[in-house]
């Protein structure tokens, strides 16, 4: 086996048959091999084929750095147990991408919720829990406008999912069949002027 304190010296095939054998290693060398991948991009394979499963679109150096921050902190503290330090691997970066994911869906979320909003009228007030309760009221009062079809559209939409993705998941439908709804829960709601993508950053819905 490669020098554990000079893992510099090792060549990627060596650093490679360390990182997939399930031999029990100190945390503190298991840190070492980890740098030294990192430096050589050796984990780059790993997390973009998770990211190209799990995201449709993404920044590669975010999700790298956040899936590098993810195997860094289980080198610290990985324990041999039934799952290899390899196996734990994937397991940490599907979780950091699924962060990253709920991050992305939470920002959407709130602009959309601001758009559909339709600009309600503020009213003088030294709680902001009240301005909270009158907009959540507003909203649940549009959505009551809806059919059943249109307002699970409308729930999905602020949830982040594109009117594509329900189309081929949800509804088995073209998106213009979903796209048709949306538009026509928009009427309802006295909602004009709300650009899909543009405003949302909603791209292929």
């Amino acid at each position: 086996m490669v020098n554990n304190m000079r893992w510099y010296l090792a060549t990627n095939e060596q650093l490679e048959t360390v990182f997939n054998s399930d031999d029990q290693c100190p945390n503190n060398l298991l840190l070492g091999l980890v740098e030294e991948m990192m430096k050589r991009n050796m984990f780059e394979g790993m997390i973009i084929s998770m990211a190209n499963k799990l995201m449709g679109s993404y920044n590669r150096d975010e999700v790298i750095q956040a899936a590098h921050i993810g195997i860094y902190q289980l080198a610290k503290r990985f324990k041999p147990k039934k799952l290899s330090f390899k196996q734990m691997c994937y397991i940490s970066i599907e979780r950091r991408i699924k962060t990253l994911l709920q991050k992305k869906y939470y920002k959407k979320n709130f602009m959309n919720e601001q758009a559909l909003m339709n600009e309600v009228p503020e009213m003088e007030s030294s709680y902001n829990v009240e301005k909270q309760v009158i907009r959540k009221v507003t909203t649940q009062e549009k959505l009551s406008r809806l059919s059943v079809k249109q307002r699970e559209i409308i729930e999905m939409f602020l949830q982040g999912y594109s009117l594509s993705w329900m189309g081929e998941n949800v509804y088995n439908q073209d998106t213009s069949a979903v796209r048709y709804q949306f538009k026509l829960a928009l009427q309802k709601m006295n909602v004009e002027g709300f650009e899909i993508g543009t405003r949302t950053g909603l791209k292929g819905a």
